[in-house]
């Protein structure tokens, strides 16, 4: 098995500022507050990532890894947090409220069931708060790796200050 798998960039349809990970039947419950303000993990197999857009597409990227990732490299993201995530039945893969978005990105579970680290970058969720978009902006990229491989990096001081700027502005758009 090679150390990642990756794919995308690919439209993943936003609804209601979110799309969803989730793993095999899975279905995530309401988010209710997000303390990082980008993504929660709702129960085993299931986290929701919020959107800037209420309703379109976004650019989603993934890459599942076997062995930690290199460091982030801040000046491409605005926001970048670090979760950890269990994945039953190690099929964790992208989803839209209304569907999978099956075959078109890899799933994120490279090593199968277990525990893992997942790293959500985002950009652009500032562009179009709440609305509804024909084209988005908005990227992400999500990095997962088996838990047991290594620790979850914190992210860089420009990463951090970012959010720490962002984080007010972000939640007065009422997400």
């Amino acid at each position: 098995m090679t150390d990642s798998q990756s794919g995308g960039p690919v439209n993943v349809d936003a609804s209601y500022n979110t799309f969803w990970l989730v793993d095999t039947d899975q279905l995530p419950m309401d988010a209710g507050e997000v303390s990082n303000g980008l993504v929660a993990v709702t129960q085993p197999g299931a986290a929701v990532v919020l959107t800037g857009v209420h309703t379109g597409p976004v650019a989603v990227s993934v890459e599942a890894r076997t062995t930690p990732p290199a460091a982030t490299r801040a000046a491409e993201w605005d926001e970048v947090v670090e979760v950890s995530l269990e994945s039953p039945s190690g099929h964790l893969q992208v989803a839209s409220p209304q569907g999978y978005v099956q075959g078109e990105l890899p799933e994120l579970t490279a090593a199968g069931p277990g525990m893992y680290w997942l790293r959500v970058h985002a950009q652009g969720r500032s562009n179009r708060i709440n609305g509804a978009v024909e084209e988005s902006a908005e990227r992400y990229l999500l990095i997962a790796w088996p838990r047991d491989a290594g620790p979850m990096l914190p992210p860089s001081r420009e990463v951090r200050s970012r959010l720490e700027c962002r984080g007010d502005a972000f939640s007065e758009g009422g997400t």
